[in-house]
């Protein structure tokens, strides 16, 4: 109930492209051969037919389910954690996630070609091991915004463990007790960030 989306973006768009690259040339020369054989109404073409249709649908198929798998990948930043959320149809789901408070350190990588086409990796670094968020457009921001998160989880820790002395200090002097922190719901957060893929 207290966390809030702050951020959340699918791979960069270029990558949507190169999964299609193949599929939809196929789909298109095979449904144009298939109107052409259905127009011409040559002799013995019927055979011909049945295979672009067969070649046509199955590239169809394979056009709508490249879509589908790029939609189901999600890098996903909110007030508490970094989430790295992975989905193949019928094939498998993972989720990698880590606190915020958790975050060492953060680095951008990309390569030529990705600085070239605007896409990069977003790396953080936790206790446990290393958290990517791969291909993102716009990674810069990405790393800018989970920096704020991470400062903003640290301030927060250090308020909690500023409190908790207190009230233990309180009681064992018998004095009343210090008023509760500001609940976390209570804070007013940023509206998410969705960010348009390349």
């Amino acid at each position: 109930p207290e966390e809030a989306i702050v951020f959340m973006a699918r791979r960069a768009r270029v990558f949507l492209y190169y999964r299609l690259a193949l599929p939809v040339p196929i789909f298109m020369v095979s449904l144009l051969g298939l109107v052409y054989l259905v127009l011409a109404n040559l002799p013995g073409a019927m055979l011909y037919g049945i295979g672009a249709g067969v070649v046509a649908l199955l590239s169809g198929l394979w056009s709508i389910w490249s879509y589908v798998d790029w939609t189901n990948d999600y890098a996903i930043v909110t007030n508490q954690r970094a989430v790295w959320q992975e989905l193949v149809i019928m094939l498998y789901e993972s989720r990698e996630e880590t606190p915020m408070d958790a975050i060492l350190a953060t680095s951008v990588d990309s390569s030529q070609v990705g600085r070239i086409l605007g896409y990069g990796d977003m790396v953080m670094r936790t206790y446990t091991g290393t958290l990517v968020f791969p291909n993102l457009a716009n990674f810069e921001m990405v790393r800018t915004i989970v920096d704020d998160r991470r400062a903003r989880a640290r301030d927060a820790n250090v308020q909690a463990e500023k409190h908790t002395m207190e009230t233990m200090v309180r009681r064992r002097l018998k004095l009343a007790p210090p008023p509760p922190p500001e609940s976390t719901a209570a804070k007013k957060e940023p509206r998410p960030v969705t960010l348009g893929e390349r």
